[in-house]
């Protein structure tokens, strides 16, 4: 049960950020509309604290309460973003998430 929700959860927090996008630019649009949000102190990373700032902003604005922050989600959800293990999500590793979320048509 532990498990499903933390699924769940991930799912869900995920959502917002990998929703497929229709191209390759709509995915590169898409990261550079996330990072403007995402990357507090602009230094073109984004690092787990302003993640973790960035989705408890967006999960407060949320109704269903599996939507709640917890952070061993976050923290997964970090990590399937940063690829290169580095601490810090890039662009390029944010628009590369984007591009392989794509749902096939």
């Amino acid at each position: 049960m532990k498990t499903r929700k933390l699924t769940i959860g991930l799912c869900l927090l995920l959502a917002p950020l990998f929703a497929a996008p229709a191209s390759a630019d709509e995915a590169d649009s898409r990261a550079q509309k996330q990072m403007k949000k995402m990357d507090a102190n602009r230094d073109q990373s984004v690092s787990l604290e302003e993640f973790t700032t960035h989705r408890r902003a967006w999960a407060a604005k949320q109704t269903d309460p599996e939507m709640r922050m917890q952070p061993d989600v976050v923290q997964r959800a970090f990590g399937r973003v940063d690829r290169n293990r580095d601490g810090g999500i890039s662009h390029d590793e944010l628009r590369e998430s984007l591009k392989a979320s794509k749902k096939p048509t």
